[in-house]
């Protein structure tokens, strides 16, 4: 599914907010996307791990939708400015990258589990 930042967080503006996701889960920090990046891709490309991380490629909605099939955006809790900030990957290129997407667009989730 794709979401705006906004429904993505519940209408929550704060860093680590639970947002849409299930009890003892979070939309990740900008940090946590990226130590998911580090430890999932690790010098692998990242076509390998659609079967490890599930990785749908939904593509993303600005209005129309778009590069369903080739890439996925996953929301982050951080503001960048006016936008906020995603890990962004695509079939082409071997790594993913944190990029920035202004929240009225729709990407996907991914959640992150609680520290116990």
């Amino acid at each position: 599914l794709l979401y705006t930042w906004s429904t993505a967080m519940d209408g929550s503006a704060d860093e680590g907010a639970q947002g849409l996701c299930p009890d003892g889960w979070h939309l990740p920090t900008n940090e946590e996307l990226q130590d998911l990046s580090v430890n999932l891709c690790n010098d692998s490309v990242v076509e390998n791990l659609l079967n490890p991380f599930d990785l749908v490629y939904a593509g993303f909605y600005n209005g129309d939708f778009q590069n369903a099939g080739n890439s996925a955006s996953f929301w982050s809790s951080t503001k960048a400015h006016d936008n906020i900030w995603k890990l962004y990957y695509h079939k082409g290129l071997k790594k993913p990258f944190m990029y920035y997407e202004k929240p009225e667009n729709a990407i996907s989730v991914r959640c992150v589990k609680d520290a116990k």
